[in-house]
């Protein structure tokens, strides 16, 4: 496999010396890789016909990944000095490509390796594997192993997309408001049947709590998410300062947070030297890994209005059946179809508490059943203290 000239050209002459030395530095490695690419071409058919990956294919496969590594960094200094300099940005665009050429080559050889390192078996028989015959999945594949999750990502041809689960940003509000929402308005359902009360005097309880604490659930989760939302930006802001009035100071928080973690001291430096470069960067790792806070996008306005519009559009649907009862029958009707209307809701209400333990297993790519039965035992347990605790208050209110 032929591997792409190298280009050389740089600034010669620039008055930013540092952009000069970086696209030297970046001109040099570029052209180790270039080397290491063919001594890594030629020592994986020697280990073909060896059958085996050796210690030497290893070897030079490590310092390719660093030399990788290296270039990102470089590439990604280089840019921040082109302040709008089109012979700059061209020189940038030039050396870039020439390292995206050289990095698709070593991945192909790289998933050759590996491929090396675990053989195939097709059909009850050894597959064969040959250098450069790589089929087109594992082109795609080697294009979208770049180590860097950044603009170089999007000129391959095919982007590397894992089949993670996205959480919408409400679903917290929705299904704490749903869930409250309609063990509130049940509760009182069930209260009322154990207490023998007339549905007009019910369906008002109901409707009017349903507002009123729907209501309060709304204002508690905005008051409480503004409140998180302003805890993490006050303790981002701080984090902010911190880093540019004493840089060293974060730094060495942060090597002893990864040493903690079981990296030795000269990893620890050398990824938190890296991070540092890059301000915005580090203080968001810095908010993750030392104060265990994450970013926060939700709106807290938006979040109470859907766990009113959740407890309200939730609450009141074990009370539909009532509500065409009223509308629908005379008062003497109604008081025939008590047990009826009991049943109905109570189905409803069983009903809806599954369908959010598969809302919660979706999202969260847990356990359908385990989400369903706990969402049940919530139904069950709630119901059945209301009606006890109702039987047991009016019977001793009957015996007093």
């Amino acid at each position: 496999m032929a591997t792409n000239d190298v280009s050389y050209t740089y600034l010669n002459g620039s008055h930013d010396e540092q952009f000069n030395n970086n696209v030297h530095k970046l001109t040099q490695i570029i052209f180790q890789m270039s080397q290491w690419n063919q001594e890594f071409e030629d020592q994986i058919e020697k280990d073909i016909q060896n059958k085996q990956k050796s210690s030497k294919s290893y070897e030079i496969q490590t310092r390719l990944k660093g030399l990788n590594e290296d270039a990102y960094t470089l590439l990604w200094e280089i840019k921040e000095m082109i302040n709008g300099d089109q012979q700059r940005n061209n020189i940038y665009l030039s050396q870039r490509k020439t390292h995206e050429n050289l990095n698709e080559i070593y991945m192909k050889l790289k998933i050759n390796s590996e491929k090396l390192s675990k053989p195939q078996k097709l059909n009850g028989r050894q597959q064969k594997i040959e250098v450069g015959d790589l089929s087109q999945s594992s082109k795609s594949k080697a294009s979208n192993y770049s180590p860097l999750l950044n603009e170089y990502e999007h000129s391959q041809k095919q982007r590397h997309i894992e089949n993670h689960i996205i959480r919408p940003q409400y679903i917290r509000s929705f299904v704490y408001g749903g869930i409250d929402g309609i063990i509130t308005l049940y509760q009182i359902i069930m209260s009322s049947y154990a207490v023998d009360y007339d549905i007009s005097v019910m369906i008002i309880v109901g409707l009017t709590s349903l507002i009123s604490d729907g209501l309060s659930m709304g204002m508690g989760d905005f008051l409480s998410s503004r409140a998180e939302s302003q805890f993490i930006e006050q303790e981002r802001r701080r984090e902010q300062w911190e880093v540019e009035n004493d840089l060293d100071g974060e730094k060495a928080e942060m090597i002893f947070i990864y040493q903690e973690q079981g990296l030795d001291l000269e990893d620890a430096k050398t990824i938190v030297n890296t991070m540092s470069k890059y301000k915005n960067a580090f203080v968001d790792i810095m908010m993750h890994e030392e104060l265990h806070l994450g970013g926060y996008n939700e709106n807290p306005f938006i979040n109470g209005l859907v766990t009113f519009f959740a407890f309200v559009g939730l609450g009141i649907l074990p009370l539909v059946p009532y509500l065409i009862s009223f509308i629908f029958y005379t008062k003497t009707e109604q008081q025939k179809q008590k047990d009826v209307l009991i049943i109905t809701s109570s189905i409803i209400y069983f009903s809806l508490f599954p369908i959010l333990g598969i809302l919660v297993a979706r999202l969260s790519n847990g356990s359908y059943i385990k989400n369903i039965l706990q969402q049940l035992f919530i139904a069950t347990t709630c119901t059945g203290a209301t009606y006890c605790l109702s039987k047991f208050i009016v019977g001793d209110m009957q015996n007093f």
